[in-house]
This record gives C-alpha cells, structure tokens and sequence, in this order.
C-alpha cells in the first residue's frame, strides 16, 4: 500500500507537469475554431516535434559543457539524424 504512495511522492513534479500539459491542451482545443479534429491534433503534434527538436539541439550544447556551438547547426544536424533515422 505505501508503494503506491512513494511512487506518487517520486514522480509528483512529471505528473504536475502532465496534468499541466493536459489542462493546456484541453483549452487550446476548446478555443480552436475547429475543435477536436484529426487536422488540429496533427498540426499541434507537428509544432510540438520541432519544438522538441530545438529542445534536444539546446541540450546538446548544455552537454558538451557549453561549447559554443551554433544552435541553428545543431538543431539542422538533429533534422538530418531525425530523416536518417526515419527514412533509413
């Protein structure tokens, strides 16, 4: 009964953040002049990719201990691995 509880208590700021991402999701359907479609989750789905993309390029900087790189590169070469990885 307490592992529950642990668990809980471990993951609680992944699982605020999900909530959060939930509740900001529901509001942007919710005033989308399109609703809930299949077109409105793909676009979204899409912004979200690119913004991951940025995210990794930026974390690639941070790990190699703040080398200055030019992010735009990184984040071009994280597209190409992405279309490598994806295409073959």
């Amino acid at each position: 009964m307490k592992d529950w509880r642990y668990w809980l208590a471990e993951q609680r700021g992944t699982l605020l953040a999900l909530g959060i991402f939930i509740v900001m999701f529901v509001i942007y359907t919710s005033n989308h002049p399109a609703g809930f479609t299949a077109n409105v989750v793909q676009t979204a789905s899409n912004k979200g990719v690119l913004l991951a993309f940025v995210a990794m390029a930026q974390t690639l900087v941070v790990i190699t201990a703040g080398i200055d790189l030019s992010v735009g590169m990184i984040f071009l070469l994280t597209n190409c691995l992405a279309s490598w990885l994806v295409v073959g």
